[in-house]
């Protein structure tokens, strides 16, 4: 991946005085809103381990990387849906994400599975 620094010789002429850290925070910035609006960036992040008993865990997410939302899910070997704030059903097997780091199952699960995640970054 390229760092944004090597932008520079083709964004500062087009700005002139603008500091670079302002530079490097408005392409940051692009490259965000870029990634929400197409959906461009889609990974299969690891496979999370879940436990009995328990149904929160931490999305494993790349390093300077964040959510855009779920795709696809997998618990074992079965689809399962993607709830969203607005359409969520409890009558069935789902996850939800609501603050781009940790992803809830429902219902909890009551054996050890592993749980695959498609998602837009």
């Amino acid at each position: 991946m390229k760092t944004f620094e090597k932008f520079f010789p083709d964004l500062l002429p087009q700005v002139p005085g603008c500091p670079e850290p302002v530079a490097e925070q408005a392409l940051k910035r692009a490259a965000q809103r870029f990634c929400e609006l197409t959906f461009a960036w889609r990974v299969r992040l690891d496979a999370i381990s879940l436990a009995a008993g328990t149904d929160e865990y931490e999305l494993p997410l790349p390093d300077r990387s964040e959510l855009v939302r779920i795709e696809i899910a997998r618990r074992g070997t079965c689809d399962i849906a993607v709830a969203t704030q607005n359409d969520v059903r409890r009558d069935m097997d789902y996850v939800e994400c609501y603050d781009g780091r940790t992803v809830i199952v429902n219902p909890v699960p009551a054996a050890t599975a592993d749980l695959l995640l498609t998602c837009t970054l």
